[in-house]
This record gives C-alpha cells, sequence and structure tokens, in this order.
C-alpha cells in the first residue's frame, strides 16, 4: 500500500459478540467537548422498500459518507455487496446500483476474504480512497467440516483487512500485497464460538511527512434501522 495505513489501534478484539440492542439515542455532551446539535425534522435518505438495488441492498454497518475528488458526497450502504448514494450533497443523493465492492467468499479462513463489509473510508488526494473492511467469515455456510454444529455463532471468526480505490470510490479492491490489517493470533477453529477483531470503528488519518495514521471509534447498527438510512 503506498500510502499505508498504520499506527493501527482496535476499537475492540473480542473472543465474543458484545451487541447494543438500544435505539439511537442523544447522548449528553460533556463540558469542552465537541458536539452535533440536530436541527430540523427527520428525513428518511435511503428507503430499502423503494430504493433497493436487490434484496441484500440494506444499511447493515452505520452509514459513512466521504466527498471524493470531483467534489461529490458518496454515502456508503454497506453490506456483503456495498452500494453506494451519490450527489452534490446530502438533499441530492441517489443510489448508485453498481457496486463499489463484493465479497469474494473465499473459503479458507487464512485468507481472510469470505463475507466482506466496507465498514470505514477515508478519501484523499488524486481519487484515492482508503476503506477499511469488516470480514467476517462464516463456517457455517460452507461444508460440514468447517462447523460441525451448523450454527453460525459458533463458527463465527473476524478480522479487519484493508481495500483501497484508486477511482474516487467506484471500486474497492484488496490492498496489496497484503490487505490483513488486524487480528489475533489464534487461526480459525470449527465450533469455537465467536472470536476475532471486530468493525466497530470509523478513522481518522492523521498525516505525517512518511505516510498517515489511523484510528478507529466506535459505531454499531441495530436490528430496527437496518433498512432506512436516516440523518
Amino acid at each position: 500500500m503506498k500510502r499505508g495505513l498504520i499506527g493501527v489501534f482496535l476499537a475492540l478484539i473480542a473472543t465474543s459478540a458484545i451487541a447494543d440492542a438500544h435505539l439511537p439515542r442523544p447522548v449528553a455532551q460533556k463540558a469542552g467537548q465537541m458536539g452535533i446539535t440536530v436541527t430540523g425534522p427527520l428525513e428518511v435518505v435511503f428507503d430499502w422498500s423503494e430504493d433497493r438495488c436487490e434484496r441484500y441492498n440494506i444499511p447493515d454497518l452505520p452509514a459513512r459518507a466521504f466527498r471524493d475528488d470531483a467534489g461529490q458526497v458518496n454515502l456508503l450502504i454497506s453490506h456483503t455487496t456495498t452500494y453506494r448514494m451519490t450527489g452534490a450533497d446530502f438533499d441530492a443523493l441517489a443510489v448508485d446500483c453498481r457496486p463499489v465492492m463484493t465479497s469474494r467468499y473465499d473459503s479458507d479462513p487464512a485468507n481472510f476474504a469470505q463475507n466482506e463489509w466496507l465498514a470505514a473510508v477515508y478519501a484523499v488526494d488524486g481519487g484515492q480512497v482508503f476503506g477499511l473492511v469488516h470480514n467476517e467469515h462464516q463456517g457455517n455456510t460452507l461444508v460440514s467440516a468447517a462447523c460441525p454444529s451448523a450454527d453460525y455463532f459458533k463458527c463465527w471468526y473476524n478480522t479487519i483487512t484493508a481495500a483501497q480505490s484508486v477511482d474516487g470510490g467506484a471500486e474497492f479492491a484488496p490492498v496489496q500485497p497484503t490487505h490483513r490489517v488486524a487480528g489475533i493470533e489464534k487461526p480459525y477453529v470449527p465450533d469455537a464460538g465467536v472470536f476475532g477483531a471486530f468493525s466497530r470503528f470509523g478513522t481518522r488519518l492523521r498525516k505525517t511527512a512518511a505516510r498517515p495514521s489511523t484510528t478507529f471509534a466506535a459505531g454499531r447498527t441495530t436490528p430496527s434501522n437496518r433498512r432506512r438510512l436516516k440523518r
């Protein structure tokens, strides 16, 4: 990766999944902290029942947006196939049914490339956009030896990988020569439970003389809001 992603700090490395069952809710702003005040009525940006490109075109992760080198806003709708909405601003977004990233569905957990969600992105100069990917190995979807119990939650192995776009976010590909960013030393073990490095993060790049570095902040979607994006 020419301009590399370094300085990786995991927001969560876990041996069990942690879900937030609560709906989005206001959080008290602490003294001295930067905050955001919501003004105006709630607006629906994406409605699955009307706007979807295909059945699984749902916002399965928190929405991430960036402005590309042409000045266009790109809002990601991330699932195992990730799509985007584009427009001059948030009032003019339209769904683009050309996928920006599609999972590779590699059955080998050591390749870290099965079910892939484009989870967080950061645009730099020249049409380059770097992305962090939530890679979820689901042994239960493979042959019985990969998950004798056939239980999703007993055969779930996660890593965080990296992807890069060189065309302003129209298409993302794995960073070469290695796309694995973070994980755990333990390899995949059938029926071992839910374990690995999980995608509860955003991105913030700090450029140095040599290359940028990245830190992560937390984020999570909930089952009740997966078919709509609101603002």
